[in-house]
């Protein structure tokens, strides 16, 4: 494993957990999580600051200011458009009569493409696989309003065949020195992709509550994914002398991502499959506007 890659974030570790067991190792299980064939949790994460190739849906000048905004800035955008996304969430599932129930949102810290950046997961409970495709209506009209890359869906059971089965790898802390905070968890993500030789396909949450660390393992490639998450959870340890020592859990989890590629479709043409044909012209591309509208007003309290 390319650990030397990661040795740019030595002496910043070192500063973090000190210097003054064998370490906890996790292997695949599919068999720890209960599942429940009737009621389904899921969660929907995305991010309100559109892509940076949404360029013809968002407007040059307004997508450079979302994009040169500080990271607190961009926690500011996301929790002014949780309201936003609430209502549009009720619409669909009094449109769909959908048996939806809205657990809440949260801004939490997440990374994708080699960045760390806050994201909004919204948590959701249902009952009946009928519901799905309401499901993935809210999350195609997230991506499509707010211009994402793509929204991220993740539920506990396969709701549908469309869903990709992979495993959930959450680190926490177990030692006598705590390590697995806000400000970590981009040093973890960068040693990833350190680790990986690049970003592709790599991602994590950061769960501030919980104070867990969370990123996916893809089944096809799960033993090498695995040996690097042991091995930097290895190198961790013994760089501290044995103060921090990370426990790693595995769970089965089934994903979907309504995505869209602005470069090529430059109005979200890509969430058409998962959106109602009749709302996009009208209902939605109004909603559009509005995200403009109010990406404005929030851009202008932030300056």
């Amino acid at each position: 494993m390319k650990l030397v890659q990661a040795s740019c974030f030595f002496i910043l570790i070192v500063s973090m957990i000190g210097c003054t067991s064998e370490p906890n190792k996790a292997e695949l299980n599919n068999n720890n999580l209960a599942l429940n064939e009737e009621t389904h949790f899921c969660e929907i994460i995305y991010a309100p600051h559109p892509h940076k190739t949404a360029i013809n849906a968002i407007g040059a000048e307004r997508l450079n200011k979302t994009l040169s905004l500080s990271f607190t800035g961009m926690v500011q955008v996301s929790e002014a458009f949780i309201p936003m996304t609430q209502a549009l969430i009720e619409e669909v599932i009094a449109e769909d009569n959908a048996s939806i129930a809205l657990l809440g949102h949260d801004v939490m810290l997440g990374g994708y493409e080699g960045e760390s950046i806050p994201s909004v997961v919204i948590k959701t409970k249902f009952t009946g696989e009928e519901n799905t495709a309401s499901l993935l209506k809210i999350a195609a009209e997230i991506g499509f309003i707010y211009a994402q890359d793509s929204v991220l869906v993740i539920c506990d059971y396969q709701v549908d065949s469309a869903f990709h089965a992979t495993t959930s790898v959450e680190l926490t802390d177990q030692g006598r020195k705590s390590f697995i905070d806000e400000n970590s968890a981009p040093l973890l993500f960068g040693m990833m992709i350190g680790a990986h030789n690049g970003v592709e396909n790599l991602g994590y949450s950061y769960f501030k509550d919980t104070k867990v660390f969370s990123t996916f393992v893809d089944l096809a490639s799960a033993d090498k994914e695995m040996l690097v998450i042991n091995d930097l959870v290895s190198w961790l340890q013994e760089l501290s002398q044995g103060e921090v020592s990370l426990n790693v859990t595995a769970k089965p989890i089934w994903i979907f991502f309504p995505h869209n590629k602005w470069s090529i479709n430059q109005q979200g043409q890509g969430f058409y499959p998962y959106l109602d044909a009749n709302d996009i012209n009208k209902k939605l591309m109004d909603k559009r506007q509005l995200f403009l509208n109010k990406m404005d007003n929030v851009l202008a309290e932030i300056e």
